[in-house]
């Protein structure tokens, strides 16, 4: 944990949706969303990793979980645990 003054700093504290580098990873996230649908929509087959799910899925999920991760710092923040 970082110490902000005299006080030691929360989890929602350091999740803060606009002071975050989670940005960057969104960003690479959407971008293997959009990748995938080209893939599928371009006609250039079916692009499955770890034997049953795609490149698309897997961002999703991931980019899912970094939202509720950002949405629980907030939360925490809000009630001050």
């Amino acid at each position: 944990m970082v110490q902000t003054g005299d006080r030691r700093s929360t989890l929602g504290d350091n999740l803060q949706p606009r002071s975050n580098s989670l940005n960057l990873i969104r960003l690479l996230l959407a971008s293997a969303v959009v990748f995938s649908h080209a893939i599928t929509l371009g006609g250039y087959g079916n692009e499955l990793i770890l034997g049953c799910t795609s490149l698309g899925s897997l961002a999703v999920f991931c980019f899912f979980g970094i939202r509720g991760c950002l949405i629980a710092g907030r939360a925490l923040s809000l009630i001050h645990i």
